[in-house]
């Protein structure tokens, strides 16, 4: 871990040798997530979001109406339902289709590592995290999460090599996250740390900052604007104000959905999931740790 001082200023880190040994390993153990992932593709169960998300995309077919928030993503699978004989056989080409964003988010990834570490250590991130159990589970799954992290990890890389054009094109990548899930926002802590290291590093004002969010606002704002003029029945479409009474009341509906899942079942409800990850992913925990020790007396001083 370096200090934003000590980030590098050429596009990345100037390469060091690593035996030749270890690096064809990583990518033996790159390829062998993989096969697991095509595997799955074939033989791993459908779950209930993946069903979900399927039973969406038929409605917006029909011309039914959906709700607006969280499902903008129905307008690039509208073309699903002609694709095989059963339900099964679309998760199926769904998940090909995730396949591919998955290879998108891993090479993302691995740029974002050769930021601040060099080929090896990048290339070993980025086999980490593919490695990982929940990633091997869920990556190809139908459902939001493939199709939000190549997004993200745009906005953050963006961010680490930040331009005024990068800046405003990363608040744009962070509004389509947001269009696409809420849980885009978990992301916005990473996202303002580095736009606050840009403008402490560069010297800069906050003028392009406030530029990139108001980007991210436009995006977002435009996005489900356009996504509501899709999906509204003609019913729908006619009153204005009912439409806004509408989305009024989605995002009220996600105030006690927040409450039950930050607060109401305590500070950490889901830690038996966070164990259970440790367990079974001993090696990348073991480096994490040993990662985040290095940099201590650092920090300390």
């Amino acid at each position: 871990l370096m200090r934003p001082t000590d980030w590098p200023t050429s596009k990345s880190v100037t390469q060091t040798s690593a035996p030749n040994i270890l690096t064809l390993s990583l990518w033996v153990l790159l390829g062998l997530t993989f096969v697991a992932q095509g595997g799955g593709i074939l033989r791993r169960n459908a779950n209930w979001d993946e069903f979900l998300f399927l039973t969406n995309v038929y409605r917006y077919v029909r011309g039914e109406s959906i709700q607006i928030l969280q499902t903008a993503y129905v307008h690039l699978f509208g073309w699903l339902p002609s694709v095989g004989e059963t339900e099964l056989d679309q998760i199926i080409a769904a998940r090909s289709l995730y396949l591919l964003l998955w290879v998108l988010s891993l090479v993302l990834l691995y740029r974002l590592g050769r930021r601040v570490i060099d080929p090896f250590g990048a290339l070993a991130a980025v086999v980490l995290f593919a490695a990982f159990s929940y990633s091997v589970a869920h990556a190809v799954s139908f459902r939001i999460d493939g199709l939000l992290l190549p997004v993200l990890l745009g906005h953050v890389l963006l961010l680490a090599d930040p331009t005024p054009k990068r800046v405003i094109g990363a608040g744009a990548l962070f509004g389509v996250a947001v269009v696409l899930s809420i849980k885009a926002a978990l992301w916005a802590p990473l996202s303002g740390l580095l736009l606050v290291w840009w403008i402490r590093e560069k010297g800069t004002t906050w003028t392009l900052a406030i530029g990139s969010v108001a980007a991210g606002l436009f995006v977002a704002g435009f996005l489900l604007f356009l996504h509501w003029m899709l999906t509204s029945t003609p019913t729908e479409a006619a009153p204005a104000a009912a439409s806004t009474s509408l989305a009024v009341r989605q995002v009220r509906g996600l105030a006690p959905i927040f409450l039950y899942m930050f607060l109401e079942q305590g500070l950490f409800p889901r830690s038996v999931f966070v164990i259970q990850a440790a367990m079974a992913n001993l090696i990348t925990v073991s480096l994490l740790v040993v990662g985040l020790t290095i940099p201590l007396p650092d920090v300390r001083s």
